[in-house]
């Protein structure tokens, strides 16, 4: 295939700050009246002298990462949640850059826990690929980009998706091939609103824009390794929900100006109960050789698609959430094994708290609550039925 023309400004445009440019943005955001807030909301235990001595002797985004950024996930971690738990991280080799393809729950919290845990064993911490509907103002832009932040351009006229998508197909394919990082990016845009974790086929599609080869052997170049990642409780459960109720009323739903912004905050800082973050192998010679068993290209792509979600849902810790709300919705015992009846009581009880938000919508919100919890179980037990590989 021909190359596609890129500028170099593009690249530039999308990727995170680097060299002198990174310490002149951040010596920008640490003189940002917007600095208390964040150090209120976000660095707790330490004072705005500390963090801005800290500030000061960074000389790079892993020093960045490893003092001002810990100390913030730390404090999350502490307020937010029971505990994170790791998986599959032994496997990792220093040596070999991935795409880390995973599930999508939190707008934030997804990569940035993963990358935390990444740097905590060892590793470099992700680039992170974001949608530009975050990008509420120049500051989040500046947040996000000295973070390792890649931009995806959205909701562009279709000529000018398709270039920027090279554009970013370009950037990943230069940044696993001879870059310094791995890269994270999302299996679908979007979070998942309904529990259901699929990927869509215009995320491969992208990714296999640029590179050497034929399209299978481009995906192949990536090393892309599969990541689940799983929340006891969704911070985020009753804007979801809210948005799925709409949806289903009026077949669309429409975002209030500030909904990403409220999305970002309430997933940061909402109870998130137990995280576990399980990281597959590398998808390996017996993937693409399964997916050229199919002949015709989108039949190829469709399988690939459902390797990954297999690889996911395989991947994804099930709670004893996700079981009390399979068995209320199905009206059985049947995965009663995983929970004691004080769970489900207090589990029902949030459930009812958090939908009493929604006012007089609350009890139409029910079923919509209880599949977004119990459809990791839905997809686990169809594993039991898929058929053998070509």
């Amino acid at each position: 295939m021909k190359n596609y023309a890129i500028d170099p400004a593009d690249i530039k445009e999308i990727a995170p700050y680097e060299g002198k440019e990174y310490l002149q943005v951040l010596n920008h955001l640490m003189k940002s009246d917007r600095l208390p807030a964040i150090v209120a909301g976000f660095f707790p235990n330490t004072s705005l002298d500390e963090l801005l001595k800290m500030g000061e002797a960074v000389q790079n985004v892993g020093d960045f990462h490893r003092t001002i950024i810990a100390i913030a996930i730390k404090s999350l971690l502490n307020r937010t949640t029971d505990g994170l738990e790791v998986s599959g991280l032994e496997s990792i080799s220093g040596e070999r850059r991935h795409v880390y393809v995973s599930n999508h729950r939190d707008i934030i919290a997804d990569s940035a826990l993963l990358s935390f845990a990444l740097m905590n064993a060892g590793h470099r911490t992700l680039k992170i690929c974001l949608g530009d509907n975050l990008l509420f103002n120049d500051f989040t832009k500046y947040v996000l980009k000295i973070n390792k932040g890649v931009i995806v351009k959205r909701d562009l006229a279709q000529k000018e998706l398709l270039r920027w998508s090279h554009v970013l197909s370009r950037y990943i394919h230069d940044e696993i091939r001879s870059g310094e990082d791995s890269i994270w990016i999302a299996q679908r845009e979007g979070r998942t609103k309904n529990g259901v974790d699929k990927t869509q086929a215009g995320v491969l599609k992208m990714l296999a824009l640029e590179g050497e080869g034929e399209w299978v052997g481009r995906l192949a170049a990536l090393h892309i390794r599969p990541v689940a990642v799983s929340y006891e409780y969704e911070p985020c459960g009753p804007l979801k929900v809210r948005e799925q109720l709409h949806r289903a009323r009026s077949g669309e739903y429409e975002k209030a100006p500030d909904e990403d912004a409220q999305s970002v905050s309430v997933g940061l800082l909402g109870p998130k109960g137990r995280i576990h973050i399980s990281v597959g192998e590398e998808l390996g010679t017996p993937v693409w050789d399964q997916v050229h068993c199919e002949e015709a290209k989108s039949e190829q792509l469709k399988s690939l698609c459902g390797i990954l979600d297999t690889h996911i849902h395989r991947l994804y810790h099930l709670f004893p959430s996700n079981y009390v709300a399979f068995d209320v919705l199905a009206g059985t015992p049947r995965m009663a094994d995983h929970y004691d009846l004080a769970y489900k009581e207090a589990f029902l009880d949030r459930m009812r708290g958090e939908l009493a938000l929604l006012g007089p919508d609350a009890e139409a919100a029910v079923p919509f609550y209880l599949r977004m919890y119990a459809a990791p179980v839905v997809s686990a037990l169809s594993l039991e039925d898929s058929g053998p590989p070509c």
